[in-house]
Parts: C-alpha cells; structure tokens; sequence
C-alpha cells in the first residue's frame, strides 16, 4: 500500500477545516461515571474526520513510538510546523491517532490545544505549492 498523497486526499482533509475552527464544535464529552474504561466519547463529526485521515493515507505505518518526542515537539513548540512537509503532517497525524488506543484523551488534548487546527492549517498552506 502506498503511502503517497494527493491533492484529492488533502483536499478531502481540509473539508475538516471548518469543523477545528468552530468555536461551537463539541468534538467530544466526558463519561464522569465511576467505573468507566474509556470517559472520553467523540463526536460522529470527529470520528468521521479520524476515519477520512485513515482513508486518505494520513495515517500510515512506521515506527511512531520511537516519533514520539519529535512529536510532541510539534506539539510544544506549534510554530514548528510552519516548516513541516507532507510527510511529517502524516506522522503527525498517524502518531495522534495511535497514540490515542494507548493514552484515552490524547486525541481531546490535542483538539482542546488547538494542534489539530494548526495542523490542518498548515495542510491548507501546503495545498498552495502541491504538485
């Protein structure tokens, strides 16, 4: 399977755009239950964007647990990815969505700072120079 992208795969991922700049978009809720595995419930709009990052090859295989630090410098340091490529948008995207099986919540931290917009922003300025 390849691991190229589009331009129809980004611009399948940017119809995302409006949805991360919502300020009225509840992305997800809390299960305060006792007793609850998982407390963190997302919405269809938000699962529906994590399986459209699947589809569109954003997701793909490598080895993210050894990414991880990478990763989260994108994530303390957002004016990183005023320089990331193509592929470093799809490790992002593919260590979120993993990372979230193993850390419940990482994928509502990630909404709550705002790294899914600025990532799908950056996303839109790359689609500007797409060959």
């Amino acid at each position: 399977m390849s691991n190229q992208i589009t331009l129809k795969n980004i611009d399948k991922i940017l119809t995302f755009l409006t949805l991360f700049s919502s300020q009225d978009a509840q992305l997800y809720a809390i299960n305060i239950e006792p007793l609850t595995l998982d407390p963190y419930h997302y919405s269809p709009e938000f699962n529906i964007f994590i399986t459209a990052l699947s589809q569109e090859n954003f997701v793909i295989p490598f080895d993210w647990l050894t990414w991880r630090s990478e990763a989260m410098s994108f994530v303390t340091d957002p004016k990183r990815l005023n320089l990331a490529d193509i592929s470093t948008i799809q490790k992002l995207c593919s260590y979120h969505v993993r990372q979230e099986r193993f850390c419940s919540g990482h994928l509502a931290k990630m909404i709550d700072n705002g790294h899914f917009l600025t990532i799908l922003q950056r996303l839109q300025v790359i689609r500007t120079t797409f060959i």
